[in-house]
């Protein structure tokens, strides 16, 4: 007998309602668990995509406790080239008007 078989045959045989409820939660944290491995397994075959790859090798190499601030850091990079490229557009665009009349 399989263990399904075998696992519906006590289930069938049980009749504590807290009994069937912790089986219940049971199953149900098992699938949740399950589920969260999966996401886990998708998100490492994700991390050398596309740029990422540049910034695998250090990031394997940081504690847990360094990566909020290294993930601000380029995001506060980020910040800091879009301004500048706005203000570079702003200014640009202010020549050209001024060539213009």
């Amino acid at each position: 007998m399989s263990k399904l078989n075998k696992l519906r045959a006590i289930i069938d045989d049980v009749d504590n309602v807290e009994t069937l409820e912790a089986g219940y939660e049971l199953f149900h944290e098992l699938i949740e668990i399950d589920s969260m491995r999966q996401k886990i397994k998708s998100a490492e075959s994700g991390l050398t995509d596309g740029g990422k790859a540049m910034f695998y090798y250090f990031a394997m190499g940081l504690e847990s406790e360094e990566l909020p601030y290294i993930a601000e850091k380029i995001k506060g990079r980020i910040n800091r080239i879009k301004v500048s490229e706005e203000r570079s557009s702003i200014t640009k665009e202010g020549e050209d008007d001024e060539q213009q009349q």
